[in-house]
């Protein structure tokens, strides 16, 4: 599974967010996304990766590139299948 796609799709599913002209570097509490949204998105990231993201590893870096990293080293059923 491409994760960066996959944190993308859930950014609109959850809060309708588009990230479609968003950068991987690009800041996205600057471009718009709100504390309930990432919260949100941070229940899903924990029920599909069976593990314990929390809010602030989410907020400290608010990219997807970060967050891309954050899921590939805490989420074992994305590391088995690499």
């Amino acid at each position: 599974m491409n994760i960066e796609l996959w944190i993308r799709e859930l950014l609109y599913e959850i809060g309708e967010f588009s990230v479609s002209h968003i950068s991987q570097e690009m800041n996205l509490i600057e471009a718009g996304l709100d504390s309930l949204t990432m919260m949100r998105l941070l229940e899903r990231f924990n029920q599909n990766c069976f593990s314990s993201i929390s809010y602030v590893q989410l907020a400290e870096q608010p990219t997807i590139s970060s967050w891309i990293r954050l899921v590939e080293s805490n989420c074992a059923a994305y590391s088995a299948n690499t």
